[in-house]
């Protein structure tokens, strides 16, 4: 009987190699494969506290999320969201039910302002520059910047002293991922080198349907770090109701904490095709 050759790729041989089968590559064997990557934080109200002073509201700084690249590895940041929460005092004040502020009572040391579920963010850009009492010198500052620091961001917070986030605990305050902290945890200067491509703080927002669709590179043995910082003074809202008689509520700083999110992929530094990429990836 004349046999046929097998169309099986698991029982198909190599010449020259009878007994050992040819098995077809696995996608997590490929030295260039892509390895996906998505980091996000935020918060949705401040700690404040005076004992110590904490208070980040009035001058603040958060570290939203964080990413590190190990050694002989290349990573390509692909999207970027941020934006800072709106109180409900000045997102809607009458969302829900007329005549409710949408405050919560104050929990230990949680602020009683909370990010609402609807309509939380800011949509109009750079929008809390708008809120501010007349006399006031300083209009609500917000901005958003990436920065890579060498090493781990446990690595970095052990160098700088920084122990498990207390609020008793200046030292701690350093590199606290999520938490807003005041900027004097930050005296001596915000850590770490900017990425190239002359990307500077922004101070526009990145709603979370309209991220920003780019490619940047992110060296091995680095952390990339999405930092956020704000400045800002309380302000008094008001509104009317529906008999037309004008509310007027509790000061308010305009400005709650924020999110954001990077997403993106690791890749095999040596190859060629993280070169190709570094040349023309952009879409990629």
């Amino acid at each position: 009987m004349k046999r046929t050759p097998s169309t099986d790729p698991e029982q198909r041989v190599r010449p020259g190699a009878l007994h050992e089968p040819l098995r077809p590559e696995r996608p997590e064997d490929l030295g260039d494969a892509i390895e996906p990557f998505l980091c996000s934080g935020g918060a949705t109200a401040f700690f404040v506290s005076s004992v110590p002073t904490f208070e980040p509201r009035f001058d603040g700084v958060q570290l939203l999320a964080a990413q590190y690249v190990p050694e002989g590895r290349t990573a390509w940041i692909k999207q970027i969201r941020v934006a800072p929460y709106c109180p409900p005092e000045l997102c809607n004040p009458w969302q829900g039910w007329p005549g409710t502020w949408q405050n919560f009572q104050p929990l230990g040391p949680v602020d009683d302002v909370r990010a609402p579920a609807q309509c939380g963010v800011y949509t109009t850009p750079m929008g809390w520059e708008s809120y501010f009492e007349v006399g006031t010198e300083m209009l609500p500052q917000w901005v958003w910047w990436l920065a890579t620091i060498p090493g781990t961001l446990e690595q970095a917070r052990a160098n700088a002293g920084a122990g498990p986030f207390s609020i008793a605990d200046p030292a701690s305050w350093y590199l606290a991922l999520n938490i807003p902290v005041p900027a004097r945890a930050y005296a001596g200067g915000f850590p770490g080198s900017s990425l190239p491509g002359f990307i500077d703080p922004q101070r526009m927002q990145v709603l979370q349907g309209d991220a920003i669709n780019w490619h940047v590179n992110v060296p091995e043995k680095k952390t990339v770090l999405l930092f956020c910082k704000w400045q800002q003074s309380p302000v008094t809202p008001r509104a009317r109701n529906a008999a037309g008689s004008m509310v007027v509520g509790p000061q308010v700083y305009p400005l709650l904490p924020s999110f954001g999110q990077m997403v993106g992929y690791l890749q095999a530094a040596s190859t060629g095709v993280a070169q190709e990429n570094a040349r023309y990836g952009w879409g990629g």
